[in-house]
């Protein structure tokens, strides 16, 4: 009779561990599936036209003038119909302009696509608009861009690709 008991207890244990196992594998595959979830959250915008700088306040007496108050509107309206919204965010932006006008052969502006943009307006003030333009559309604040990552190049056509994503998920360090 003991050693059915014996049996029964080395039966019970052997189940146990079994299941023990088949959580802890359950568990593992709902870590990888909240993480390929959470890979997904990161957004694309494209804005089409020439890249804006950020222009400096006017002051007219007392008061400041924001001449580029329509524009960042108008930025602002384009990224509001692509949805987005974010918490603590990381972006990546490619700002491209458009190729000089110049007697070029398609091989010499083929080979100029992609190349660094080194001339004025400067990249610092290329952010800075886009990050006033933001506010309160992708982030309700700019202090929850945790992280800039920023080049201009030359293109075809020119616009300004913005890649947002949640805070710590790794990407490409330039959009593609």
């Amino acid at each position: 009779m003991r050693a059915l008991v014996d049996s029964g207890a080395i039966l019970l244990r052997i189940y146990t561990f079994a299941l023990l196992n088949a959580i802890m594998q359950l568990l593992y595959d709902l870590i990888t599936v909240v993480k390929k979830m959470t890979i997904s959250m990161t957004k694309s915008y494209v804005i089409k036209g020439k890249p804006v700088p950020l222009a400096r306040p006017r002051f007219v007496g007392k008061h400041v003038y924001d001449e580029q108050k329509q524009e960042k509107i108008l930025f602002g309206w384009e990224l509001r119909a692509q949805n987005p919204s974010f918490e603590v965010c990381e972006i990546r932006m490619e700002i491209e302009f458009c190729m000089p006008i110049c007697g070029c052969s398609k091989k010499q502006t083929a080979e100029m696509v992609g190349r660094p943009h080194g001339k004025r307006p400067d990249l610092d003030n290329l952010i800075k608009f886009v990050l006033d333009a933001s506010l309160g559309i992708l982030f309700e604040d700019d202090s929850l861009v945790s992280e800039i990552v920023a080049r201009k190049v030359y293109m075809l056509i020119p616009c300004t690709r913005i890649k947002v994503s949640p805070y710590g998920e790794e990407q490409e360090t330039y959009i593609k």
